[in-house]
């Protein structure tokens, strides 16, 4: 009787020390820019009511995280990308310098205060095209891509393609009452970086809102 006892206690034992409490268990963060691009479908939401421009953003679906914006400098928005703790993946503001006199728009996005891109409309390149045509383009100013966007009588559509055409991203406003709501497919991605193609959809809403408002 005293052997099983024993037996029982040491089994016990080894149990308690095989088991981890949970709130010692530390999972790792979740890298925002691997989830943009495993992401078949990005959806941006604009918020309805909000200080500044606000946009929540969806990767297949789920909220993972917002893209802010607010008015700070004569030169325009500035929007910072956020994962759902505030952490800033990358920020979108009007720069002060154009590397290329016939824009008439040009934003830099950076990550730490490093330039990555920019994003740019040609007034002179695009002159006889009737909507609003940006640009995509790295760090070192060589174009990755350009926003397209196609006839449509009332929801916008936008082709995100690289310099030979080829579609990479496919941007068609969804129809809602209550609020802007954007989903931007990925059909090939390959040049033109997920996070430059998310700024270009809040860039083009809070263009297009502007002008609605005028």
């Amino acid at each position: 009787m005293k052997n099983i006892w024993m037996t029982l206690a040491v089994i016990a034992l080894v149990s308690c020390g095989e088991q981890t409490p949970r709130e010692n268990v530390s999972l790792p963060p979740m890298n925002l820019q691997e989830t943009l691009e495993g992401a078949q479908i990005i959806t941006i939401e604009k918020a309805m009511v909000s200080i500044g421009a606000h946009y929540d953003i969806k990767a297949d679906g789920v909220k993972v995280a917002v893209v802010t914006g607010e008015l700070v400098t004569m030169f325009g928005d500035v929007f910072k990308l956020k994962d759902l703790h505030g952490r800033v993946l990358a920020q979108e503001a009007q720069s002060k310098r154009s590397f290329r006199m016939s824009f008439n728009r040009l934003a830099e996005i950076s990550r730490d205060g490093v330039p990555t891109g920019y994003i740019g409309e040609n007034t002179l390149g695009d002159i006889f095209n009737p909507f609003v045509q940006f640009h995509f383009f790295d760090a070192d100013q060589n174009l990755r891509g350009t926003a397209k966007e196609n006839f449509s009588i009332i929801l916008r559509k936008t082709d995100f393609v690289d310099p030979e055409g080829k579609v990479e991203y496919r941007m068609e406003e969804q129809f809602n009452l209550l609020q802007n709501v954007y989903e931007l497919r990925a059909v090939a991605p390959n040049k033109i970086d997920v996070v430059d193609a998310i700024f270009m959809v809040c860039v083009s809403d809070a263009i297009y809102s502007s002008d609605d408002e005028d």
